[in-house]
């Protein structure tokens, strides 16, 4: 496999437009395939769903997922390594509480985390994700009666 440095830059960039393309193209697949199980969960989502208020939450999952691997593809094209920490505990945290279960063999792959803290998260995503569909079960009628009146369409 060539070295990233002398990968074509424009595919690289037209690969960065879907999470996890550009990765396994500059030769990570294992983050790559974790961010395109992020990015297929969410293009399920815009396919089959009619809701409003899920295609606004999809949106914002797509620039969390997005950015920091647009950038991280950038910088591996521009100067040969990665000086952005996509590793960060941050990013693996927030892509866990924003993306849920999907984000799990990114945590499992962070150098960043303990065996025990990693072990504690998988077990945490379950309950948060447990909360957030109580959440969305309770509530998700009203929250698209006010986005639906918000735009103007009765339904």
């Amino acid at each position: 496999m060539k070295p990233a440095a002398e990968k074509n830059k424009m595919i690289a960039m037209v690969f960065s437009l879907v999470p996890g393309a550009a990765q396994i193209y500059l030769g990570r697949p294992k983050k790559g395939v974790g961010l395109l199980f992020i990015f297929a969960g969410i293009c399920w989502v815009w396919i089959f769903s009619d809701s409003y208020l899920a295609r606004l939450i999809s949106i914002f999952l797509y620039g969390s997922v997005t950015i920091v691997p647009m950038i991280e593809t950038y910088q591996i094209l521009r100067y040969g390594k990665n000086t952005l920490d996509s590793d960060a505990a941050w990013y693996v945290v927030f892509l866990l509480i924003s993306n849920g279960f999907a984000a799990l063999p990114m945590l499992w792959q962070s150098r960043r985390f303990s065996r025990a803290s990693k072990t504690a998260w998988t077990v945490a995503v379950p309950v948060l994700a447990f909360l957030y569909i109580a959440f969305l079960i309770r509530y998700w009628p009203d929250l698209e009666r006010f986005l639906r009146a918000a735009v103007g369409r009765d339904g």
